[in-house]
């Protein structure tokens, strides 16, 4: 979001402003003055900054929305012909629209992009008119995704553990009722700590270039305490950390039943039994991929208890 070696100065009145703001509601006729520093302790420049965040909007983003989008969409159609009414595939069909769903949003909000890889702006029309007007619905939808992960490892753990029991305590109807409760919460309540930025023209004097970038709102300073818990907790160490460490141990136990069973299975194999091991394996695999995947973002969040220079106080904030 905002740079974090920007320091605030003070709004301005300025022609140059008006001239970004154009025809889009998203700006006002000010700028707010800033002047970034980089001292010679930062990791990277300015310059190497521009270029990742480039190569993310421009390349990176839509690259994955070629891969996700159709293969999620694939999977959403498989998934509802083989019925819904089977807890896995609702599970599975679940998670193939919120990921979907997510990789969609990110693809509208940055393919301009492409064609404004030489411009010095790193927010684009889209993305600046759905911030300042509050309705990024479907940016934090990788949650979502993360809190199915979870309801997918523990499905699995359990119907492993307690395979007699699992259909009693799991039925499908249960299922859905959790799904659809707490996956759209958990999406959508984080836009309520999106709502502390609104897009601004922001003129840096030491690029000397004005550009449109988040500023912090007055709502963000009155409700300071609940966002920093709601943001950096709950989202930052409930949901970032604790659902990748439950889908760990949950797949941890699975494998483990799972080895301990495998002879058993093979003497007394069926057609039901040799069905529920190739579904078994397939979520755990989903569960490894998940995991791998949500590495650099674990890593992210835990080194900077450990390197005080990279928490939110530190020098590399």
């Amino acid at each position: 979001m905002p740079d974090s070696h920007t320091t605030v100065y003070s709004p301005v009145t300025s022609p140059l402003a008006r001239n970004l703001s154009g025809n889009s509601s998203a700006f006002s006729d000010s700028c707010i003055v800033t002047s970034s520093s980089y001292g010679a302790g930062d990791l990277i420049s300015p310059e190497a900054e521009f270029l990742i965040t480039k190569l993310k909007s421009a390349v990176i983003i839509p690259l994955l929305y070629l891969f996700g989008g159709p293969t999620n969409l694939l999977n959403m159609i498989v998934f509802f012909k083989q019925g819904l009414g089977d807890r896995v595939n609702l599970c599975l069909f679940s998670l193939a629209i919120v990921d979907f769903t997510s990789v969609s949003f990110y693809f509208l909000i940055f393919v301009e992009h492409i064609f404004m890889f030489n411009s010095p702006e790193t927010f684009g029309e889209v993305y600046a008119f759905l911030m300042s007007n509050k309705v990024m619905l479907f940016y934090n939808m990788g949650y979502g995704s993360m809190l199915l992960s979870v309801i997918i490892a523990l499905e699995r753990c359990i119907c492993v553990l307690l395979p007699l029991r699992a259909k009693l305590l799991l039925k499908t109807k249960t299922m859905a009722a959790i799904i659809i409760t707490t996956v759209p919460t958990v999406s959508f309540l984080r836009l309520a700590v999106l709502a502390k930025y609104v897009m601004l023209c922001i003129y840096d004097k030491r690029r000397q270039l004005a550009l449109k970038g988040p500023y912090v709102t007055e709502y963000a300073v009155r409700n300071k305490e609940f966002l920093e818990g709601l943001d950096g907790i709950f989202y930052g160490f409930i949901m970032g950390l604790g659902c990748p460490i439950i889908v760990l141990i949950a797949t941890i136990i699975t494998i483990g039943k799972l080895w301990h069973t495998a002879a058993w299975r093979k003497q007394t194999s069926s057609a039901n039994t040799r069905k529920e091991m190739a579904v078994t394996k397939m979520l755990v695999l989903l569960s490894f991929m998940f995991l791998v995947f949500d590495l650099p973002r674990i890593w992210v969040r835990t080194y900077p208890l450990f390197d005080p220079e990279f928490s939110t106080k530190g020098q590399h904030r």
